[in-house]
């Protein structure tokens, strides 16, 4: 994998997240990647330089960085002595000999998350490849194996319990590994559910078909019967509101997966060019007024009188519009070269791992490059779309740049192969002017010739990203987000 790979989904009904993945190319001490958005909003929406800043644009995101998790398949969870568990025990049993050297703890905990955070990387993508496949003849199999092989690795897990379960060790290292393991068993569930339901949708002619739902059904008991008896909190049950299983669940994800997250300092960039152009500007503004005042004061007025006041005057109010047209005019030059934000990425040891700046402004179709032109007016309807209804044009740029030998010495003892950079953005500003999500229409009806229906009223917006890596070959994707006044509908990826 060496391009930026993206992708779009909804978060939920007001956000959709975006999420992209970015390789290390270990020959370069630096990678660098650039990524543009561009936003197709049309003009009814009322999101334009007047009324969207870009305040209100990064108010409306939200992004985080973290590694990249370490890709291991479920059967090698456990198969050698460089697997996470190896890894995890050998961290478990150095804990039992010296339980309070700090370099220790922290290496504990670190390859305890890390395990956890893997293992939920192998369930999510083998439980989407059987998904995928569940109609192939071998589907019955590989499903039974999956079974197999995430309760054998659960089984494992828990008989590492007892090296940690000696008085010398502080109860928060234990409190520690149960945590995990109620996590695990939740994520476990959390994936055999999406394989039931996806049985469910398979059509009734296979005779393995419902043999083997009741096989998940058993394990899935079997796994919420365990946290019962454990005495773990997040047990659902049919006459509660479940709050402290969703509440515990999404504390626990974020728990684990903090050993992936990367720190993160963000401050105004272009700071000093900005100062300077404005600068720049009021010199001008200035050197105008001391022109005026002085040509008028020795050439023309040898003595104070009332038209040498209004001139001074005067000339003070042109000095006034020239700054204020200079500052606008010599910022609009330099726009395109500074940056609104420069985000700092640090390790958990405080060491800079890369730099991150990005910006946002209106364009207009005229300045849009000519590739993302013919992507946006591929087929007619859009062009048609484009010159009756008219659009505002978003574009956000961002550069990432990292230091490839600090990363890889970010837990070395995994394999880490690059950074993910997840950004979520609230549409609710895109809402505000749209017409109700419903709307009455007529059509014919054969017993009482006319009759009421509903048709509901959305909106399409365009999304197209550039990826470029090391100033190597260009990638496009082109998405359309279809939005009503209750929120996001559906995002299709277009071909």
């Amino acid at each position: 994998m060496q391009e930026v790979y993206e992708t779009v989904k909804i978060h939920d009904k007001y956000q959709y997240e975006a999420k992209f993945t970015y390789p290390l190319d270990r020959r370069r001490d630096t990678n660098e990647y650039q990524v543009d958005t561009y936003v197709f909003l049309p003009n009814n929406l009322y999101i334009n330089k007047r009324t969207y800043s870009a305040d209100d644009f990064y108010g409306d995101l939200h992004k985080y960085i973290r590694l990249r998790t370490p890709v291991v398949h479920l059967a090698f969870m456990s198969a050698s002595a460089d697997s996470p568990m190896n890894k995890l025990e050998d961290a478990m049993r150095r804990l039992a000999e010296t339980p309070d050297d700090p370099e220790v703890i922290q290496t504990y905990e670190d390859r305890l998350k890390m395990f956890c955070s893997i293992m939920k990387s192998a369930l999510r993508d083998e439980e989407g490849d059987l998904e995928r496949g569940v109609t192939s003849a071998s589907a019955p199999i590989d499903i039974r194996n999956y079974l197999k092989q995430s309760d054998r690795l659960l089984e494992d897990y828990r008989e590492l319990m007892h090296i940690v379960r000696f008085p010398d060790i502080d109860k928060k290292r234990l409190n520690l590994f149960k945590l995990v393991d109620e996590f695990l068993s939740i994520t476990v569930n959390k994936y055999r559910y999406r394989l039931y339901l996806a049985l469910e949708r398979c059509p009734e002619r296979y005779d393995w078909l419902e043999p083997l739902r009741r096989e998940i059904a058993a394990a899935l008991r079997h796994e919420v019967d365990y946290r019962s008896k454990c005495g773990y909190p997040t047990v659902p049950s049919k006459n509660s509101d479940n709050e402290e299983l969703i509440y515990r669940e999404n504390i626990l994800k974020k728990v684990m997966a903090s050993v992936l997250f990367l720190r993160s300092d963000t401050r105004r960039d272009g700071v000093f060019m900005t100062n300077l152009v404005f600068g720049i500007a009021a010199g001008i503004a200035m050197a105008f007024a001391t022109i005026v005042t002085f040509l008028s004061q020795n050439l023309i007025f040898q003595e104070f009188s009332l038209t040498f006041c209004i001139i001074v005057i005067v000339a003070y109010m042109g000095k006034d519009r020239i700054k204020e047209l200079g500052r606008s005019y010599l910022y609009s030059k330099v726009k395109s070269h500074i940056y609104d934000y420069k985000t700092t990425i640090r390790s958990t040891l405080g060491k800079e791992v890369g730099v991150c700046r990005e910006s946002f402004t209106f364009i207009s179709e005229s300045k849009l490059p000519p590739d993302i032109v013919q992507l946006r007016n591929k087929d007619y309807i859009s062009e048609l779309e484009n010159g009756v209804v008219g659009e505002d044009i978003i574009h956000s740029k961002e550069v990432l740049t990292l230091q490839s030998r600090n990363c890889k010495e970010i837990y070395s003892d995994f394999n880490v192969d690059g950074l993910v950079n997840i950004v979520r953005f609230n549409v609710r500003h895109f809402l505000a002017k749209m017409d109700n999500p419903v709307k009455e229409i007529f059509m014919p009806d054969d017993v009482s010739g006319i009759v009421k229906v509903q048709a509901k009223r959305t909106y399409k917006i365009h999304l197209i990203i550039q990826c470029r890596m090391n100033g190597g070959r260009e990638s496009y994707a082109s998405f359309r987000l279809t939005l009503a006044r209750n929120g996001i509908k559906r995002i299709e990826r277009l071909a």
